[in-house]
């Protein structure tokens, strides 16, 4: 997905030599609820308040380049977005950890949080303001940071759920009037729109489901539309989900809950306007405990590779970061503990133009993303191999017939080694 940028000063006349230090960790918002004027004016006055490390989820942001590294060191949980190319060039520190765990790892101080820039809207009557379109880590970071620096942007749509931040908590703001970014959704290749249809078939009435993000999981939400009785509970959602809304796919008398949004000025308002649809931190999104606890709950996650024991790989293509462990590995252990939830992981066959199977007999990157005790159903365009209870040698036999045709004989040659 690549993403529209917002009109957003990288001068924005704030002074951060008084509250950013060197040595500081700062932390901050993703994608849309990304603070740009805050981000930019770090940017602008690196040279000033740095070194300082800039820890993110995800971000579309290009200002911060991997040449300022001396300056400004990106940390992240992956390298998602425009956290790529900084990886690329050898410029990004990557967490490997699950959502789940960035509560505890801020409250340890084990992962460090000095300074945290967010994006809020105007301060209502009560001077409480709103997160916009992202929740996520951020309660955890505020709760421990020294300083709290906010740009209050009056486009940003004010959004519902629990959390608010009140105005005394805030140290310094800048004011800015601003449209966000916005990441429109893709096209989807035929063949993901064939695993779409069949992970929808899998799909009851009625389900409470995690979405996803990019063109597989836009397709796989879009194939929803046939459903009735929705309900979202998810790490992000897309401009896909209002079409979900609008066929009547969701059920908008239950709460769906969503740590952040990443779509366009469709998505945006449509959370401003649905005091259904609440955003949470990642506290209640990934809590393990929280995940076991919804019936009927289907986790749709993607995959780069699964090996032939169930093996999921999420991060990298053999040398090269691409992803995160994200919440992947919560989501899949929390649908297979809920009652009459479905576990499943996603992935188109072959890459490169069918000739490289995504099914393997090892992963090209050695990294495990997903353990293979976690994973349940495993959808390609070529049907689903169902996991769950089945022995390694089941296990192997059922991920090969839903290879790519073309690389069947050779899976199944490898069969033995892993049995």
């Amino acid at each position: 997905m690549s993403a529209t940028p917002a009109d957003a000063s990288r001068t924005s006349g704030i002074d951060l030599s008084g509250l950013v230090r060197p040595g500081d960790t700062v932390v901050f918002g993703q994608a849309a609820g990304q603070p740009l004027a805050l981000t930019g004016a770090l940017v602008a006055q690196r040279e000033t308040v740095g070194p300082v490390r800039a820890f993110a989820v995800l971000t579309y942001d290009r200002a911060i380049q991997a040449a300022h590294r001396d300056r400004i060191q990106m940390v992240a949980l992956g390298a998602s977005g425009s956290l790529g190319r900084i990886a690329r060039e050898g410029a990004l520190e990557i967490v490997p950890c699950s959502i789940s765990a960035l509560d505890g790892l801020f409250a340890s101080g084990r992962l460090a949080c000095d300074v945290v820039f967010v994006h809020v809207s105007p301060a209502d009557g009560n001077g409480w303001h709103r997160l916009g379109v992202g929740v996520e880590h951020l309660p955890s970071a505020i709760e421990r940071a020294r300083v709290v620096v906010a740009e209050v942007n009056d486009a940003l749509p004010v959004t519902h759920g629990p959390y608010r931040l009140h105005s005394s908590r805030i140290t310094a703001a800048v004011h800015t009037s601003r449209p966000l970014v916005e990441v429109p959704s893709t096209t989807p290749t035929p063949a993901e729109q064939r695993i779409a249809a069949t992970v929808a078939d899998l799909v009851p009435d009625g389900a409470t489901v995690q979405f996803g993000i990019g063109r597989l999981p836009d397709a796989i939400t879009a194939a929803l539309a046939v459903r009735r009785g929705l309900v979202a509970h998810s790490g992000l959602l897309t401009d896909a989900f209002v079409d979900l809304v609008e066929a009547g796919a969701i059920d908008r008398s239950r709460r769906s809950v969503v740590a952040a949004a990443v779509g366009t000025n469709r998505l945006y308002r449509l959370l401003e306007a649905s005091p259904w649809l609440e955003l949470h931190p990642y506290t209640t999104t990934h809590d393990p405990d929280v995940l076991a606890s919804i019936a009927g709950l289907v986790a749709i996650n993607a995959a780069l590779e699964v090996d032939l024991t169930g093996q999921v790989a999420a991060e990298r293509v053999e040398d090269v970061h691409v992803g995160a462990v994200g919440g992947q590995g919560d989501f899949l252990r929390g649908a297979a503990r809920s009652p009459g939830g479905l576990p499943i992981v996603a992935l188109p066959s072959t890459a490169r133009d069918g000739t490289v199977s995504r099914i393997v007999d090892r992963l090209s990157s050695g990294v495990v993303t997903t353990a293979r005790s976690d994973v349940g159903l495993v959808v390609t365009e070529h049907g689903v191999a169902d996991l769950r209870g089945r022995s390694l040698r089941e296990r192997a036999a059922s991920l090969v017939a839903v290879a790519d045709p073309a690389f069947r004989d050779e899976l199944a040659r490898a069969v033995p080694r892993h049995t």
